[in-house]
């Protein structure tokens, strides 16, 4: 439900918000929308400790709230997105930052790659796969000194409390020359503009920031990357049919329900 329009300023373009209602699982979340740039976020943001609470729960009830805990990302889409943004095994180390079950990792290793997987929420023996990817669960981790020549962040931007601080730290473990690949819900497609508040992706209370094309262009910027682009190759999200070109269709135009970009360091 949307309510009266307050002067609360929009992070990414400082324009006035709708302010509406949080997500069913946590109400008194109160959501806001920006009525210039479509960016859906929050009044006030939740504390890191009330995200590991429900990021704890998830990934212990992963059996039932498997695609909350870890996301949708699969081997298909991963090998998909991976053709879309045209890595190839050549490129050098990636990391993948927010790893989920390790998919993207897994993929990057069966075609030749070199890849370490980041995952900080993830138990031992669920999201692990020591036979073919490294694991670490935090920056700090990885070896002093090691730089990446690709960095994915795969649906794991939208759960940042800050990231514009993150994606400067994910900058200077960057190779000059390195690139990173986001993907993130897309605030700017139809989807999310027919039902507002009550978007999928809005009722997941992890998701801080659910961006559109400008403020996703705006927050690569602050941290650093002055070269992004927007990636509209069809991406095969496991679609069959009329819904596959549907989707293919709504992809090229830039309406679909993700937002994939490239920046370059």
């Amino acid at each position: 439900m949307l309510r009266e329009i307050k002067f609360f300023n929009c992070r990414w373009c400082k324009g006035t918000t709708v302010v509406g209602d949080g997500p069913k699982d946590k109400p008194d979340w109160t959501r806001i929308k920006c009525s210039n740039c479509g960016t859906i976020s929050y009044k006030k943001l939740p504390s890191q400790t009330d995200l590991e609470l429900i990021y704890a729960s998830a990934w212990m009830e992963s059996g039932v709230k498997g695609a909350f805990a870890v996301g949708t990302t699969d081997s298909n889409i991963s090998s998909s997105l991976l053709d879309a943004v045209g890595w190839n095994k050549s490129d050098g180390l990636s990391l993948d930052y927010g790893a989920g079950l390790g998919l993207l990792s897994s993929q990057i290793v069966a075609r030749g790659g070199r890849v370490l997987a980041l995952e900080p929420h993830g138990q031992e023996g669920l999201c692990r796969d020591a036979s073919t990817v490294t694991w670490v669960k935090s920056v700090d981790e990885i070896p002093l000194g090691t730089k990446f020549d690709w960095v994915f962040l795969i649906e794991v931007i939208e759960h940042m409390l800050d990231p514009v601080s993150e994606l400067k730290k994910i900058r200077n473990l960057m190779h000059s020359g390195g690139k990173l690949f986001i993907t993130t819900p897309n605030a700017g497609g139809w989807r999310a503009k027919k039902d507002g508040f009550n978007w999928r992706e809005a009722q997941n209370p992890t998701h801080i920031f659910l961006f559109t094309e400008l403020s996703l262009v705006q927050c690569l910027f602050e941290a650093g990357f002055e070269k992004s682009l927007r990636i509209n190759k069809s991406v095969d999200y496991g679609k069959k049919g009329i819904f596959r070109l549907a989707l293919s269709m709504s992809q090229k135009l830039g309406i679909d329900g993700g937002l994939r970009f490239t920046a370059t360091k």
